[in-house]
């Protein structure tokens, strides 16, 4: 051992022996146990800056007995810098929990008041084995505090003291650090301040991560860097939040900080567990930083038992340029059960009377088989040798990114497995371009003339890739050369859902929209009319789309939503137009080696997979789960079983995390005060006083009440299995929604105070999208694909027509005099706004956008009309309204674009015109681009977790 890791080894003893102290007896043993040694005594103090630990806060605030609201203190834990934690009993439910509380320094610091509370909301959105649960938050005389599950056991920082641990051991622990990383990051959520001191071990071995205090929401602007003195941490109120043995690059310089600091201090922690020190050491904390910043950790103190993949993974986290970092706790996870695997989880150490005996069994069974082998092997065909799986990263230039949507897969793998097209954009609707990349190159490709391409997918041959664009289907040679129309086509529904595949014979299959269940149409590859395929599905389902081709049938496989909303696998027979479910609670099936079907489940983002029977049609098994891959946003499977997916959590966003915003016409925002949710469609009530919205996430949806002025969360609509899209009566005491009940859509109206009973207005076999409320207070304006419903308030009459176009139609909404309705229509192939007369519906109609728009809403005196342009702008138009309605032209209103939760309208405007209820991803951190992620050799996978019989 070197003089520096002998050194290095006393400090660290001594740390561990003063932390356990009390502060009045602290220094004295410092005193004594360093004597004539000042400088071992200064890093001993740095290191106990480091992790949090001091005098003052080490000191009980409340006694054995007190009590906080239902719970009772029953005895001291622990303190650190993020609060103080005691064992408490909650006495309504009869069970030990952990209370934390901010410490006695800073009590009357709102910024720790906000930080503690934040704590609170990002604990109450995680949800994972691997993190402790919070049981609530409550208030009483004075203190604030968090009731958390008690975790039994010690940290890692304890568990560490005693020595380095074993490799097998380390990387079960370091499997679930990286299971509750990737769920939070899943999340949007940034732990900030991973180190073995806030990761607690049970004694069963479950790993639970502790103390979210610093945890933000993913690319929120951090803390500005500290002023550090020589032996301390941070001084003055311009602090720099963390721990510095593990902080980043980017978070100890205050840079703004990601995913990307977790999977730093994730290699830091997982460097420690196995050499029993952290990778970046000093005798101050400047000494610290400055190894951060500059050196690279010792690879060569890792135990020589350590896999040189699992060497490899440290790297990876630790690389100091972000850009090159691991940026996914889910690859470290594949990494790290591979190694698991691979090793059979054996653990180190004893070898046992049972292991001698099959080791002598083994020996003899060899001897035996030596003979045996040698003869076969020289009849035996010479076979090529089973190639490994490998997995590679890589993320699409930040100006062709792939950004989460939820309604496309928006990429596509060539059969044999060389290309990969997918659509990238700036996140911006309609500015996608084509993009293809060889895998054996670098750089991709940007395919001109394909701008508002989506959703693609190959040639049987892998010679041309074909797109949709607006209401055509369109293909480019793969390697250059212009691309061409194959089909026009009457668009449903924005076209967003809009799917095909290109069959063998070149007869491309494909499917307009999802939500609109008027079947498939067929089109040759070499252009023409398109024409229903047979048996096309009627309105019996929501829609059809995702074909995908069964090799040696005569039909394909189809993702059908039915009425209920949920989604089923079914195959088509194409010539006698024959139906039969293949698997319910399924969708976007595909076919690999014509024996497996893999699928992404109803209730989960996670790849799904089941042996299939191609003569039967039949399912054989039961399905299993894809841990390896995580969440996807989109996958493509080719025929020699290279898997390509999107990464980057729920397709859509609609569990990311969001909040509402006042904006003024100057672009200042004011917060409402509603707390951080999952939040959807939203209304603002007609008498500015309440906000109607659902909020989704770990349930389908419901409808809850924001009370402006109360500032109180109201949650309504238990009566149903999913409930969305609500909007306000003109007296702003009604609430409609559209839900589902019995896996059946219906239109309800419930008091917004969740008093008396719920009508149902509307029964219907296919989704109507409440989206206003005439102002005479009789009807509700529904959409549904190229149609827009009048649906009455007395139940008792039945819905009507209003407009029936051969284009999608969304987002009605009618004028304050009841004179004028306007609409978003893509019939020109793009999506404008446009105004009709309400009561003579086909007397006239204006166009009011003039490059893209959508989501029109009215002023409520009627004066002026906003809408969003195609880049996610809010304009508006002064109204001219005589005999013939006229506009002036439109102009920008707010010089920044907001969140739009899908085709749903995302903004609301104040009554008196002045201000704009937005969403806003919390933090910046909702919406992100997903990277891609390419598996080789991945009939492997299936071929182990599905073997046959």
């Amino acid at each position: 051992m070197s003089m520096a890791d002998t050194r290095w080894q006393r400090v660290n003893e001594l740390f561990h022996a003063a932390r356990e102290r009390a502060v009045d007896d602290r220094n004295a043993f410092l005193a004594r146990e360093c004597g004539a040694d000042s400088q071992l005594c200064v890093e001993v103090q740095s290191l106990l800056a480091a992790h949090d630990v001091s005098g003052s806060l080490a000191q009980p605030s409340l006694r054995s007995g007190a009590r906080l609201g239902d719970y009772e203190v029953s005895s001291f834990i622990a303190a650190g810098a993020m609060g103080q934690v005691y064992r408490a009993r909650d006495t309504k439910l009869g069970r030990d929990v952990a209370l934390k509380i901010l410490p006695p320094t800073v009590v009357g610091d709102p910024d720790r008041h906000a930080r503690f509370e934040r704590e609170a909301r990002v604990l109450a959105s995680l949800n994972h084995p691997n993190i402790a649960t919070i049981y609530g938050f409550v208030e009483s005389g004075g203190i604030s505090a968090l009731a958390l599950e008690l975790v039994d056991g010690e940290t890692l920082a304890d568990r560490i003291a005693r020595g380095k641990i074993p490799v097998n051991e380390t990387l079960r622990i370091a499997q679930q650090i990286a299971q509750a990383l990737e769920s939070a990051h899943e999340q949007g959520i940034v732990h900030r301040d991973l180190k073995p001191a806030n990761i607690n071990v049970t004694r069963d071995g479950a790993v639970k991560v502790l103390d979210f205090g610093l945890a933000k929401l993913a690319q929120a602007t951090t803390a500005i860097a500290a002023t550090t003195t020589g032996d301390g941490f941070a001084t003055g109120a311009r602090m720099l939040l963390g721990t510095p043995a593990y902080m980043s690059p980017e978070h100890a310089s205050g840079r703004e900080v990601d995913r990307r600091s977790d999977m730093w201090a994730f290699g830091c922690v997982l460097y420690e567990l196995l050499t029993g020190t952290p990778p970046f050491r000093g005798s101050t904390v400047a000494e610290v930083f400055g190894a951060v910043l500059e050196r690279e950790p010792d690879m060569g103190v890792l135990p020589t038992a350590t896999p040189e993949s699992i060497r490899t993974l440290i790297r990876r986290c630790l690389e100091k340029n972000a850009r090159r970092r691991l940026d996914s706790a889910a690859a470290a996870q594949i990494e790290i059960r591979d190694v698991l695997e691979a090793r059979g989880n054996r653990s180190e150490g004893a070898i046992t009377s049972a292991s001698i005996r099959r080791l002598l069994l083994s020996a003899v069974g060899v001897i035996i088989g030596v003979g045996l082998l040698a003869g076969w092997a020289a009849q035996r065909p010479a076979t090529s040798p089973v190639q490994p799986i490998s997995r590679f990263e890589f993320v699409p230039p930040a100006d062709h990114a792939i950004w989460p949507t939820n309604d496309g897969l928006n990429i596509a793998i060539s059969r044999d497995g060389t290309t990969i097209a997918y659509a990238g954009s700036r996140g911006v609707a309609d500015d996608s371009d084509l993009v293809v990349r060889r895998l054996d190159r670098l750089e991709p490709t940007i395919e001109p003339g394909t701008r508002g391409a989506r959703n693609p997918f190959f040639s049987p041959d892998g010679k041309w890739v074909a797109f949709f664009v607006g209401n055509e289907i369109r293909k480019a040679p793969v390697g250059g050369g212009a691309a061409m129309t194959v089909c026009r086509f009457v668009p449903l529904g924005g076209n967003r859902d809009a799917s095909a595949a290109w069959g063998d014979d070149d007869i491309i299959f494909f499917s307009r929209d999802r939500d609109d269940g008027d079947g498939l149409r067929a089109v040759p590859a070499a252009g023409g009319t398109p024409k229903p395929v047979v048996g096309a599905f009627e309105h019996l389902e929501r829609g059809v789309g995702w074909p995908a081709l069964v090799q040696g049938s005569r039909g394909l496989l189809l993702s059908v939503k039915t009425a209920g909303a949920s989604d089923q696998v079914d195959y088509l027979d194409l010539q006698t137009g024959h139906r039969k479910t293949v698997l319910t609670g399924a969708r976007w099936p595909r076919i690999v080696e014509g024996r497996y079907l893999v699928y992404v489940g109803n209730d989960s983002q996670r790849l799904q997979a089941v042996r299939f029977d191609p003569q039967r049609l039949e399912i054989v098994g039961d399905p299993v789960s894809l841990p390896a891959e995580a969440s996807v946003a989109g996958f493509s499977v080719s025929s020699n079983g290279t898997l390509a997916y999107l990464s980057g959590g729920l397709i859509g966003t609609n569990a990311g995390l969001r909040e509402l915003v006042w904006v003024d016409r100057n672009g200042r925002e004011t917060p409402t005060g509603a707390p951080i949710r999952s939040y959807g469609s939203f209304r603002l009530s007609p008498d500015g006083q309440k906000v109607a919205v659902d909020i989704r996430g770990a349930d389908p949806g419901s409808i809850w009440v924001w009370d402006l002025a109360r500032r109180t969360l109201n949650h309504l609509t238990t009566g149903a299995d999913l409930a969305l899209n609500p909007v306000w009566t003109r007296d702003s005491e009604h609430l409609a929604f559209n839900a589902s009940r019995e896996n059946a859509p219906v239109i309800l109206l419930e008091r917004a105070d969740g008093v008396g009973a719920i009508s149902v207005l509307s029964k219907v076999s296919y989704v109507q999208i409440p989206k206003t409320i005439t102002p005479d207070g009789r009807s509700v304006v529904t959409a549904s694909g190229r149609q827009l419903n009048l649906v009455p308030i007395d139940a008792t009459q039945a819905a009507v027509a209003l407009l029936k176009v051969s284009s999608a139609v969304n987002n009605p909404d009618v004028s304050p005099d009841g004179r004028w309705i306007a609409y978003e229509s893509d019939e020109p192939g793009t999506r404008e706004v446009y105004v009709r007369p309400l009561r003579d519906i086909d007397a006239g109609r204006w166009q009011v956008s003039t490059s893209g728009g959508e989501q029109p809403v009215w002023s409520r005196d009627g004066k002026e009309l906003f809408f969003l342009d195609r880049d996610g702008f809010l304009n508006s138009v002064t109204v001219i309204a005589r005999s013939q309605f006229a506009t002036s032209v439109p102009k920008r209103v707010l010089q920044a674009p907001y969140y739009r939760p899908g085709s749903n309208r995302a903004y609301d405007v104040s009554p008196d015109g002045r201000r704009f209820l937005m969403l806003k991803a919390a933090d910046g951190g909702d919406v992100r681009p997903s990277s891609i992620v390419v598996v080789s050799n991945w009939l492997q996978e299936l071929e182990r977790l599905l073997p046959s019989d």
